[in-house]
C-alpha cells in the first residue's frame, strides 16, 4: 500500500471515531498519524518490510496502537478495527464527511433527516433547495455545499505532484538507459510543475519508436498496456497511475515538447499570435502560410524564438501574460534552488518534530543552507505537543548553546503561534519579543465567515512581533479548501507592516496557491518558501515551494529566504 493509501485509511478512522463520540485526545492522534504518513519521504511499507513494527513505531506521532493497525493493513489489506467501527458508522455519513466543509454534526444531520445514500444524492437534494430549509442552514450553506461537491470530484481524480513525479522520474530514468532514446521529458501539467495531476505524459526522441516502446513495456513498472501504437504507449504503472509515452524523430522533439507542455488555454493564446505573424503551429514544427513550408524543431528555445518570443519557462504556460511579456523580453528571472539560502519554518522533537534542533542544522547545513529557523508549535494548537512560555525561552537558550557549537550555520530562535479564533494570539507579546522569528498561522475555527477571518489575520500582521504568515490560506490539497478571506485587503496590510506571507513546501499544502501569489507579488509582497519540515527528510520538498513560487513569477528579490543572514537579520528589524 501507498503512504496516500494508508494516510486516507487513518483519516476515515479519525472521522469515524468522531462520529461515534470518541475523545479529541484519540481523534486527534489519528489525524496527526495519517499527516505524518502522507508526508513521510520514504513508503511505510518499505520500512515495515525492513524493520517491522519497530520501524513504524521508530516515526515519532506513531505509537504502538496505531503502528499495529498500520502493520495489519500492510500486510492483509484489511483491519478488523476499521471494520468493527464502521458497523457502528452508516457509511452514507462517511461519504458525506469527504465534501469539504462538512463536518460529523453536519453529516449526521443530513443523514437522518433525508437518508441520503451518497453524494450524489445530497446533491440532488441541494439543488431542489431543500437544505436551506433545516434548522441551522441556509442558502449559502446550501450554495456552498454544492460549489464543495464539485470541487470534490474534480480533485478525487488527482494525484499530489509528491506522488506523480518520482514516478515520472523512474520512467525517465529508465528511458534514458535505452540505446535508441536521444532526449525524453515529462510534458504537460508535470513539466508546469502543477500542485495536481491527472495521468503522467512523456515524450521521447527516436528513430526507431518501436524499438523504444518495445523497450518501455518490458520495465518492471509497467502493470498493464492500455494501449500501443507505431509511436505512442499508454500504461498503468505499478502504483496505479496511467502513463502515456509519445515518440517523435529527433528532428521535431523540440516542437512536440513545446505542443504538450504548455495549458490549453497558452497554446490557444501561442497560435494565435503565431497567426498574426503568418505562421501555423504544430507538433511538428511552425509552417509559414505563405510558402507552406514547415520549419522543424530540435530545441525548444529556438521554437520560442522564429515566433520572436523569449523562452518562457514550463511553469509561467498558464496564459497569465507570459507572452506579452516574452514579446517584450520582460519575462522574470525566476527564484531557483540555489537561490535559497535558509527555511524559516522547522519543528524539532520540541513539539511534533522527529529530530533534534542540532540534526536539523546539521542537515541544512548539508543541503548548503546559511541559516534556519526553528519554529516549533505552541501550546494552543491542541494538535501538537506544543510549548508554553516557559518552554520557548528554554528553548532559546538551547539554540544559543547550538549556535555556539555549529559556526558554519545560524539558527534563528522562533516559534509558530497560533492565531486563536478570537484573533488574539496563544502566546503574550512578552515572550514573542525575546525571539529572532514568529510565524503565526491559523490552526482552527477554518469555517469562520470571510469578514471574520480576515480580521484574525489582520490583527496577527500587525502584532509587530509576527513576521511571517503560515500556510495562508489554510488549504489542504484533496482535503480541505482554502478558508474565506478577503485577499486584497491581507495583501495591502503584508506589505505596508512588513511581514511575508509564507509559501508552505508540504506537498499537501502548496500554500499560498500560485494564482494568489502572483497577485501578492503586484502589491509588493515578500514571500518566504519554507518546508514546515517535521523530519530531516522533509527538507527536500523545497522544490516544490520553489515550483510555486515560479509558477507566481517570483524572482530571488520576492523571496526573504534568499538574503544572506545579514540582510536577513537587518530585515527581520523593520
Amino acid at each position: 500500500m501507498t503512504n496516500s493509501e494508508i494516510a486516507n485509511f487513518l483519516y476515515e478512522l479519525a472521522e469515524m471515531l468522531e462520529i461515534v463520540g470518541e475523545t479529541r485526545f484519540r481523534i486527534v492522534a489519528y489525524e496527526q498519524a495519517a499527516h505524518i504518513v502522507e508526508n513521510l519521504p520514504e513508503e511505510l511499507s518499505d520500512i515495515y518490510k525492513e524493520k517491522g513494527i519497530g520501524g513504524l513505531t521508530d516515526i515519532k506521532g506513531i505509537g504502538q496502537s496505531i503502528a499495529e493497525k498500520i502493520a495489519e493493513i500492510i500486510t492483509t489489506g484489511k483491519s478488523k478495527y476499521y471494520q468493527e467501527l464502521s458497523k457502528k458508522v452508516p457509511k452514507q455519513e462517511l461519504n458525506l464527511i469527504k465534501i469539504p466543509g462538512i463536518g460529523p454534526k453536519t453529516a449526521q444531520k443530513l443523514y437522518t433527516r433525508f437518508k441520503i445514500k451518497n453524494i450524489k444524492d445530497l446533491e440532488k437534494i441541494a439543488l431542489k433547495g431543500k437544505i436551506r430549509k433545516l434548522s441551522g442552514f441556509n442558502t449559502i450553506t446550501e450554495e456552498n455545499i454544492l460549489a464543495n461537491i464539485k470541487r470534490l470530484k474534480k480533485r478525487e481524480k488527482r494525484l499530489l505532484i509528491s506522488f506523480a513525479e518520482p514516478i515520472a522520474e523512474e520512467c525517465l530514468v529508465a528511458l534514458k538507459k535505452c540505446r535508441f532514446v536521444e532526449k525524453c521529458e515529462m510534458v504537460g501539467s508535470l513539466r508546469r510543475m502543477k500542485e495536481t495531476i491527472g495521468d503522467i505524459d512523456l515524450v521521447a526522441s527516436s528513430e526507431k519508436p518501436n524499438s523504444v516502446i518495445n523497450y518501455f513495456i518490458k520495465q518492471s513498472f509497467v502493470k498493464k498496456i492500455k494501449a500501443q501504437g507505431t509511436a505512442k504507449v499508454s500504461i498503468i504503472h505499478r502504483k496505479g497511475i496511467a502513463i502515456d509515452l509519445e515518440i517523435l524523430p529527433p528532428k521535431d522533439s523540440g516542437s512536440l515538447l513545446q505542443h504538450l507542455t504548455g495549458s490549453k488555454e497558452h497554446n490557444i493564446h501561442l497560435r494565435k499570435f503565431a497567426n498574426n505573424k503568418g505562421l501555423s503551429l504544430s507538433e511538428y514544427g511552425i509552417k509559414t502560410l505563405k510558402t507552406d513550408k514547415i520549419e522543424h524543431f530540435k530545441d525548444e528555445k529556438k521554437f520560442y524564438k522564429k515566433l520572436g518570443l523569449a523562452y518562457i519557462p514550463p511553469e509561467l504556460r498558464e496564459d497569465q501574460g507570459e507572452i506579452e511579456a516574452a514579446s517584450k523580453n520582460k519575462l522574470p528571472r525566476l527564484i531557483t534552488l540555489k537561490d535559497i539560502k535558509g527555511d524559516l519554518h522547522l519543528h524539532t522533537q520540541w513539539s511534533e518534530g522527529s529530530s533534534t534542533i542540532e540534526e536539523m542544522a546539521r542537515a541544512s547545513l548539508s543541503n548548503g543552507y546559511s541559516y534556519i529557523a526553528i519554529t516549533d508549535h505552541t501550546y494552543g494548537l491542541g494538535i501538537a505537543n506544543g510549548m508554553d512560555k516557559m518552554t520557548i525561552l528554554k528553548q532559546a537558550d538551547l539554540i544559543k548553546k547550538v549556535n555556539k557549537k555549529l559556526k558554519l550555520i545560524k539558527i534563528f530562535s522562533g516559534v509558530e503561534v497560533n492565531i486563536k479564533a478570537d484573533s488574539s494570539l496563544d502566546i503574550a507579546d512578552e515572550i514573542l519579543s525575546k525571539l529572532d522569528i514568529v510565524i503565526a498561522s491559523v490552526h482552527s475555527s477554518f469555517h469562520a465567515p470571510e469578514e471574520k477571518m480576515t480580521e484574525r489575520i489582520i490583527k496577527a500582521i500587525n502584532n509587530p512581533y509576527v513576521k511571517i504568515i503560515g500556510h495562508p490560506s489554510g488549504r489542504i490539497l484533496k482535503k480541505r479548501p482554502s478558508y474565506d478571506v478577503e485577499w486584497e485587503i491581507i495583501f495591502k496590510e503584508a506589505a505596508k507592516n512588513n511581514v511575508a506571507l509564507e509559501i508552505n513546501s508540504l506537498p499537501d499544502r502548496l500554500d499560498l496557491k500560485d494564482t494568489l501569489v502572483h497577485e501578492g507579488k503586484r502589491h509588493g509582497l515578500k514571500f518566504a518558501i519554507n518546508t514546515d519540515s517535521h523530519d530531516i527528510a522533509h527538507l527536500e520538498q523545497i522544490k516544490y515551494g520553489i515550483s510555486v513560487a515560479r509558477r507566481g513569477w517570483l524572482e530571488k528579490k520576492d523571496i526573504i529566504n534568499t538574503y544572506s543572514s545579514e540582510n536577513l537579520v537587518n530585515w527581520l528589524k523593520r
